[in-house]
């Protein structure tokens, strides 16, 4: 009953795993405590995830365990959240060199990219590190805002810093641009990245949309 017809359409290789197979998989799940909720929610995002061996999966999920020392629900909040993840074809080796990317390029701790990445694994699943670092670059050392605000907000190193940088000009430009929580109209990284542009103008820069349309033609 896991395996649902849009599961088998996604990843017809399904069809070509025995009935044993895939019981032990399932059943392997069910072992590491996994609800059957969860167990079909991971297969309908990931079909692909019945097509790998236990010992695979066993050992990819040791993977990011190891990595940042996940207890038992740590791993499978991580594994529901995003199923992909475990499956993906950057897992371990560029998971490894993204985790490098934000420990020794961008100077978070262990624990903040855990905690980003139970809050987003999305985070770890970035084919070029090279715009999480630009985006960084912006965050932090144009708008000076910290790891420890940051690696709160891990959704705003996911945005792309062509986004990001004529917004960051446009609130400077109106004194707008104020990044300490502990200050009056405090502005959050999700606050200055997510979004379509009429909120950002509505809700942050507190002004016209044409008003902004014009300032970034002057850019």
């Amino acid at each position: 009953a896991v395996v649902s017809t849009q599961s088998t359409w996604e990843s017809p290789e399904i069809l070509e795993e025995t009935e044993a197979n895939l019981k032990t998989r399932v059943a392997y799940l069910v072992s590491k405590k996994f609800t059957m909720d969860e167990i079909a929610h991971i297969v309908s995002n990931a079909p692909s995830w019945l097509c790998y061996s236990v010992r695979s999966i066993d050992a990819r999920l040791g993977f990011f365990q190891k990595t940042f020392d996940f207890v038992g629900n740590e791993v499978r909040h991580m594994t529901v959240s995003l199923p992909s993840l475990v499956t993906w074809k950057g897992t371990p080796n560029h998971v490894k060199k993204v985790i490098f990317t934000y420990n020794e390029e961008m100077g978070f701790s262990k624990e903040e990219i855990k905690a980003m990445t139970l809050q987003n694994p999305q985070v770890l699943k970035r084919a070029n590190e090279d715009m999480s670092l630009r985006q960084f670059e912006l965050l932090h050392n144009v708008a000076k805002i910290p790891h420890e605000i940051l690696s709160q907000f891990p959704n705003s190193l996911l945005a792309p810093w062509l986004k990001t940088r004529p917004r960051l000009r446009f609130l400077e430009s109106l004194g707008r641009a104020q990044f300490d929580p502990t200050q009056p109209n405090y502005v959050s990284p999700d606050m200055l990245c997510d979004g379509d542009d009429e909120v950002f103008c509505e809700k942050v820069a507190k002004c016209p949309l044409e008003l902004y349309d014009k300032f970034q033609k002057t850019l």
